[in-house]
C-alpha cells in the first residue's frame, strides 16, 4: 500500500477546522467500519466496544454481522449513556477502561462524545463545558470473554495508551483487530508524547497501524505527520504478519 506523503505546503489544521474536517469524515469512516465488521466478525467471534457512547457502532455490528447481542461487550463510563445502552444491549459495563483498578475523576462534556478520563484543556468545539464525576476504573484484562474476541473498538478521548496497556493480555490471547480513534487533544498538539508512546506500544506488541483509509503507517515520522496535519483520527491495528 502506498505511504502517506505530505507536501511542505500542507498547513497546520487549527482546532475548529480540525473538528469540522474530522466530522465531515464521520459517515465515510462508519462505512469503513461496516466493511471491517463484515469481513472480520465471523460466527463464533465476539466484539468489544470501549467507549460505547450511544451504541452507534454496536448497532452496526448487529446489522452487518452474524454476531448475536450476547457476544457484544460494551464499556461506557458516562452513567447516563450506560443507562440508555442497557435498554438495547446486554453485557453493558458502567466502567472506564484504563491500566489500573479503582476509581477516578471522569470528565463529562456537554458534547457527550468528548467525555473521558483525560482532561481536555483546549481543542474542544466552541461552547464545550466539562464537569467531573467519580467513576469505577478497570483493565480490560480483568474481564473474561466466553468466545474469541475478533474486534475491539477503542474511543476514549485521549486515554488510548492507558487502555492498550490494560488490555495486553487480552490482545495477546485473542489477537483481535483493533479499531482505534486517536487524534490531537488540543490545537497546540502538546499531547504528542502520548502519541509517541502509543505508537511504540503498538509496534512492541507485534501490531501494524493502518489509517482507516487503508494506508500503512510505516514509521513514527509518518504517524506524527498524520497526527499533526490530517483530519484522520480512526485507525486499524492488525497483527503483524510473520513469514
Amino acid at each position: 500500500m502506498r505511504l502517506f506523503k505530505f507536501a511542505s505546503k500542507t498547513r497546520l489544521i487549527q482546532s475548529q477546522n480540525a473538528w469540522i474536517s474530522a466530522g465531515s469524515r464521520d459517515e465515510m469512516d462508519l462505512e469503513r467500519f461496516r466493511l471491517i465488521c463484515a469481513v472480520t466478525l465471523k460466527k463464533g467471534l465476539s466484539y468489544v466496544d470501549i467507549g460505547a457512547h450511544k451504541g452507534r457502532y454496536l448497532n452496526e455490528v448487529l446489522n452487518f454481522t452474524s454476531v448475536p447481542t450476547d457476544d457484544l461487550y460494551s464499556f461506557e463510563a458516562n452513567p447516563n449513556l450506560a443507562q440508555e445502552l442497557r435498554k438495547n444491549f446486554k453485557n453493558v459495563q458502567q466502567i472506564a477502561i484504563s491500566n489500573f483498578e479503582g476509581f477516578a475523576d471522569f470528565n463529562i462534556c456537554n458534547y457527550d462524545g468528548l467525555s473521558g478520563l483525560s482532561e481536555r484543556k483546549s481543542g474542544a468545539p466552541p461552547g464545550s463545558t466539562f464537569e467531573k464525576a467519580i467513576v469505577q476504573v478497570s483493565k480490560l484484562d480483568s474481564f473474561k470473554f466466553d468466545k474469541k474476541v475478533g474486534l475491539i473498538k477503542i474511543d476514549v478521548e485521549g486515554a488510548e495508551y492507558q487502555v492498550m496497556l490494560g488490555a495486553l493480555n487480552t490482545i495477546e490471547t485473542h489477537k483481535p483487530l483493533v479499531f482505534i480513534e486517536h487524534g490531537p487533544m488540543d490545537e497546540k498538539y502538546t499531547e504528542i508524547e502520548e502519541s509517541k508512546k502509543l505508537f511504540s506500544l503498538i509496534n512492541d506488541i507485534g501490531y501494524e497501524i493502518y489509517t482507516i483509509d487503508g494506508t500503512f503507517v510505516e514509521n513514527l515520522e509518518s504517524w506524527l505527520a498524520i497526527y499533526k496535519f490530517a483530519p484522520i483520527w480512526n485507525y486499524l491495528l492488525k497483527p503483524r504478519r510473520i513469514f
